[in-house]
């Protein structure tokens, strides 16, 4: 999926970062190609938090401090979790049309 942050671009991917020691990455503002990768793995809030984190660091790439992106990732998950938003996952959509 595309995203456009800051009127920068990135390709949002999840994909198994099994072999890695990060739930997930963004790729910095001016490389070509660039992704936001997120451990296809997580579930539920650990999901949505990934998915805010590294989306605040496309926004102010190496501007921020990592525990600021942390909590912040944090806080804001847990918050839409409580209002029942959760993250959708493509494959429990395709086993349920099979």
């Amino acid at each position: 999926m595309r995203v456009t942050i800051r009127k920068k671009r990135w390709e949002l991917v999840f994909r198994n970062l099994r072999n890695q020691k990060r739930r997930g990455y963004c790729e910095a503002p001016h490389e070509k190609g660039k992704e936001i990768v997120v451990d296809s793995r997580l579930r539920g809030q650990e999901r949505i938090e990934v998915i805010l984190h590294e989306l605040i660091h496309s926004a102010h790439y190496s501007l921020l401090d990592e525990e600021f992106v942390e909590t912040t990732a944090r806080d804001i998950s847990r918050v839409l979790f409580q209002l029942g938003y959760r993250a959708h996952d493509e494959r429990e959509e395709r086993d349920d049309e099979e």
